[in-house]
Formats: C-alpha cells, structure tokens, sequence
C-alpha cells in the first residue's frame, strides 16, 4: 500500500509540475512586462510632491482601450528622473504596439514651504500619445514624466495633469 501510495504522490507532483511548466510557457509567449513608473524634477518652495495613481489605460489598434486597475498608489515624484523614476506598477501585456496611455490620478497632495497642500484635481487623468511595441517574454519600462512647474497652480491649488515626456 506504500509504494502504490507514493507512486500516485509522484505522478501528482509530474502533472502539476508540468501544467506550471506549460501555463508559464503559454503565459509568457502572449504577453510581456511593461513597468510603469511616474517623474518630476523640482519646483521652487516645493520639498514633496504626493500623487495618487489608480489606474492606467492602454490603447492599440487591436484591442482598443484596455483599462488596469491598480489599487491606490501614492508616489512622491519630485525631484526624480527617468533613471530612479517612482514605480507604479508593473503590468503584463498583450504582444503588440500601444500608442496611447493614460494614468488616472485621485489625489495630489503636496509639501509647500513646509506644510502640505491638498490641491484640487482639475482632470482625473493625464494621458500622452506614445509608441510601445510589447515583444513576447520582454520586459520594458514607461516612465510618465509631469512637469510640477505647469501642473500646480498655488494660488488656486489646483493640479493639472499633464504628463509631458515619455520614456522606455
């Protein structure tokens, strides 16, 4: 009774290993990993920069908008560049080439001579018309730069979205 007790245990663990093996392949043939991440460089009397993320859209001629739902993330973009960009998400896509993206913002708080800011949020998104050709099993990066200086109007506290330069 042993051994038939363990032969059934080591043909489970084949089978399971090999439908891992064969949902990863199937997996990674169709799509690759695109890390979204979001940018600023500094403003004047400005020492953070808080905004909160929720989604982000892509568009290609194949499949039309496709929206990603990412949860609430809130990133301090100030003062970073696309080479140590905040990171939003990291997300599995289609193979194929999107030409537009849109990141959906909640909230943007900032710190402004040294107390923080609630700004109102005149868009609920940013959006930029940009070519990512997504290659099966690669990984590539989008970096959503905003330029503060334009976005934020102090005086009203208001913040326009606008992201300004992409990257990859």
């Amino acid at each position: 009774m042993r051994k038939g007790a363990l032969l059934i245990l080591t043909l489970a663990v084949v089978m399971i290993v090999i439908g891992a093996v064969f949902v990863y392949k199937s997996y990674s043939s169709n799509t690759g990993l695109v890390n979204f991440k979001a940018a600023d460089g500094s403003m004047t009397n400005v020492s953070a920069a808080y905004l909160t993320f929720y989604e982000i859209s892509v568009y290609s001629e194949n499949s039309k908008w496709a929206n990603y739902p990412i949860g609430n993330v809130t990133l301090n973009i100030l003062g970073r560049t696309t080479s140590n960009a905040s990171e939003m998400v990291t997300l599995a896509l289609g193979v194929q080439n999107y030409t537009m993206f849109r990141v959906f913002i909640k909230n943007v708080t900032i710190v402004y001579s040294g107390k923080a800011v609630g700004l109102k949020v005149t868009s609920s998104y940013a959006s930029v018309q940009y070519s990512l050709n997504v290659i099966s099993g690669s990984t590539s990066s989008v970096v959503f730069e905003f330029n503060l200086q334009t976005d934020i109007d102090i005086t009203t506290q208001q913040f326009t979205p606008t992201i300004y330069l992409v990257t990859s």
